[in-house]
């Protein structure tokens, strides 16, 4: 089973806000996220995910 994270420890890993993070799950970018109850919550393979992609990319470039 993939662990899962609060808000807060995934924009502390990315060195963004929370607010950040609300802002991109808005726009559909970032990382996987999903709601449970009232939590927001992340896989740590989707964060992981979304890293790797980030370096692919700029691999690509």
């Amino acid at each position: 089973m993939d662990e899962l994270l609060r808000i807060d420890a995934v924009a502390s890993w990315l060195g963004v806000s929370e607010n950040t993070l609300r802002y991109w799950r808005a726009q559909g970018t970032g990382p996987t996220s999903g709601r449970m109850g009232r939590h927001l919550v992340y896989r740590r393979t989707d964060v992981q995910e979304y890293i790797d992609s980030l370096f692919a990319k700029a691999v690509g470039e």
